[in-house]
């Protein structure tokens, strides 16, 4: 049994700021004017609440709030009134106005009646934004508002805390919820513990839970078997789970789609397929219909294993039971199909959906699209993409597929065509579209274009890859017109953007000719010079490191982007599943700088897409650092530009513009500043105080 614990001791697992630092003022929000106009002449708490809900700026909201209560005769807030504008501003992860709103709501004459969803709001929204400690700061003070503690607020800071990863908070409060908070645990609280030990992967512990919730006076439901059938699973042991699954059965509980799904999920990561199959069959002789979520796995599953043929036949019944498939199952079916030489049968399952009125997306015609064109047959390709252009928008991941499709067969005059439709629609191409392209023409030996082409591509902020220039400099070479290739070389780094690869590839082809280009060459020599890995500064600056001047950043990010070595000032941005604020920056010149984007390690839709990032690379943005998920990764990736993030999702954000700019944020276990400097590359990521002597 755990130590018995006092509300106060908790107080020292929390850091001591967030109980001594004062709250942030909120006179600069007052204003001796109405904030809005028209003001309504007569103001009732129902009335100011729909005006907050429907507000979409957050400060405008908060003035509209205090100047009701300050400077309309006659108004007095209440408990709605304070709900609606605290829901508002830890939504949108306001957060520093809220100590002090809610110690006027504390404070307030007459009192203020409260509930306690005000309390479980505030723990949610905070603990969505990764401040666990805020949440646990909030459930230790509800009695301070003569609010009695259920077990509803209860449960949502235990969920708070596992999606926080603090599983050592969840067990200690469950251990004494009843001792010192007076809270008798349910079925859910327990459940909670379970999946709190199951994440920490102490399966055993939770498989004691399980044989002591009778004790307790409850009896353990679906969820508690299905989530510790789960965490065996997680860790592969697929002996441990079907045990499980026959004590449920035992137990009298009949385990539903969900439960299998799980069992199934596990078979197929281990490559068990066969066995995943037989789970399957059991679930349908035992009258369990599967979900999307089971077709989802389980052809998932044999796309992996190469059986495209019963993946489609699987993916057909999904669609006749009328589950909708999302997009990035179909792509797994279609490529599949491809990849199995069954093309004809993929563009029959395009047109399939069609009729089933599914609208296929850019990245499900982007990947037929690319089959087509390695089948050589770009023509069909086309007349797809004009099939899709007549009821949807292609995006620029379309247009490079098939315009790298067209150029890979010669087809060049085509090509061009593509590109001119492509800049009619107001999409820019990117270094990608330039690549393939240049790449083209200078293939079919039209260097001299080739050339051109490179021109512009420099002038719009775009840069060639390795293989572009190699295959222009061959064809320089082999045209008698190395004069040319020195030319190149001399605009290349002019552009300021040649990255180490190109470097490399230059002093290795042309420092012995470059005889009539001191100039290049010392640029050159400087600039491989400049190169200095991320492990090299910290080795080279332990006092800084000491003195947390320089910070390393958790190693929690994926790389993204072509530029994968960027560095420069920071520009910070905190939002929380919304992209405007983001999109108005990278609208911007850059300047060489890094967009910082605290989105709060939400991995519930995608902040940052493709058409930004292209923006970003065309205004001369260094990099972006993302605490979220992006989309369009493909996109993203023929970037000249560097991005991190924690993962791609294919949901997008919404674009209220809500957040704040230039604030400090913290990202990766390290806050950061506006205005610091920000040092990437493929080992890491580093922050400095100040702009280091690299």
């Amino acid at each position: 049994m755990a130590t018995m614990l006092n509300p106060t001791r908790f107080h020292q697992l929390l850091p001591s700021r967030l109980f001594s630092a004062a709250a942030a003022p909120l006179q600069h929000y007052f204003t001796d004017n109405p904030p809005i106009k028209p003001w309504p002449k007569r103001l009732f708490p129902k009335r100011l609440v729909s005006m907050i809900t429907q507000q979409q700026n957050i400060d405008l909201a908060l003035q509209i709030f205090l100047y009701a209560g300050r400077s309309h005769p006659g108004f007095t807030h209440n408990y709605d009134t304070y709900h609606s504008i605290l829901f508002k501003l830890s939504r949108a992860r306001a957060f520093d106005p809220i100590e002090s709103l809610m110690s006027e709501l504390r404070n307030s004459h007459p009192p203020i009646r409260c509930g306690e969803n005000i309390f479980i709001d505030l723990l949610r929204n905070y603990g969505l934004a990764g401040r666990f400690e805020s949440s646990l700061r909030i459930f230790l003070r509800i009695p301070d508002y003569n609010v009695r503690r259920s077990v509803r607020s209860l449960n949502t800071l235990l969920n708070v805390l596992i999606q926080n990863r603090r599983f050592d908070l969840v067990h200690a409060m469950f251990k004494n919820s009843k001792e010192s908070f007076g809270i008798t645990p349910n079925i859910f609280t327990c459940n909670l513990l379970v999946k709190a030990l199951c994440k920490k992967n102490d399966v055993e512990s939770a498989y004691k839970v399980l044989d002591e919730i009778p004790e307790m006076g409850l009896v353990p439901n679906l969820v508690t078997y299905t989530t510790i059938l789960g965490g065996y699973v997680a860790r592969g042991d697929m002996e441990a789970g079907e045990k499980v699954l026959g004590e449920m059965l035992d137990r009298g509980w009949e385990p539903d789609a969900t439960t299998y799904t799980v069992l199934m999920d596990g078979y197929c990561k281990l490559g068990r397929f066969s066995e995943a199959a037989k789970v399957m069959d059991d679930m349908e002789r035992n009258g369990i219909e599967a979900n999307e979520v089971t077709y989802g796995v389980m052809i998932r599953a044999l796309c992996k294993e190469g059986k495209a043929g019963e993946a489609r036949n699987m993916f057909d019944e999904m669609l006749e039971r009328g589950f909708m498939p999302d997009s990035s199952l179909c792509c797994k079916v279609i490529d599949a199909l491809c990849k199995d030489r069954k093309v004809d049968e993929a563009c029959s399952l395009w047109r399939k959906m069609l009729k089933k009125n599914c609208m296929p997306d850019n990245a499900l015609l982007s990947t037929l699209i690319h089959w087509l064109c390695r089948d050589g047959r770009v023509t069909e390709a086309r007349k797809l993409f004009d099939e899709f252009e007549k009821g949807s928008i292609p995006s620029l991941l379309t247009y490079n597929t098939l315009i790298s499709g067209m150029c890979e067969k010669g087809e060049l005059t085509e090509a061009g065509r593509l590109w001119d439709d492509m800049v009619e629609r107001k999409c820019k191409p990117n270094a990608f579209t330039y690549n393939v392209l240049i790449e083209g023409l200078s293939k079919k030996g039209n260097v001299k274009e080739g050339v051109r082409v490179l021109e512009e591509m420099l002038e719009n902020g775009c840069f060639p890859n390795k293989t572009t220039f190699l295959i222009l400099f061959e064809g320089l070479q082999e045209s008698g017109k190395e004069e040319d290739a020195i030319k190149i070389v001399s605009m290349a780094v002019m552009s300021g953007k040649v990255d180490r690869e190109c470097w490399e590839l230059f002093l290795r082809k042309f420092a012995g000719k470059l005889d009539k280009g001191v100039v290049v060459l010392e640029e050159l020599l400087l600039h491989e010079m400049a190169f200095v890995t991320t492990a090299e500064v910290c080795d080279a600056n332990q006092d800084l490191i000491r003195s947390g001047e320089l910070r390393a950043l958790q190693p929690v990010f994926q790389i993204y982007g072509r530029r994968q070595i960027f560095s420069g000032p920071v520009v910070t941005v905190k939002v929380f599943e919304d992209n405007g604020l983001i999109r108005q920056f990278l609208e911007e010149k850059g300047n060489g700088r890094v967009l910082v984007v605290d989105g709060g390690g939400s991995q519930r839709c995608a902040i940052l897409g493709g058409n930004p990032v292209v923006q970003a690379q065309n205004n001369g943005w260094a990099g972006i650092i993302v605490n979220g998920c992006i989309r369009d990764v493909d996109e993203i990736n023929g970037c000249d530009i560097g991005v991190r993030a924690l993962a791609s999702h294919p949901i997008k954000a919404s674009k209220k513009g809500l957040g704040e700019q230039r604030v400090p944020v913290n990202i990766a276990g390290t806050r950061i500043c506006d205005g610091e400097w920000v040092y990437a590359d493929t080992d890491g990521v580093l922050v400095s105080q100040t702009e280091l002597s690299v």
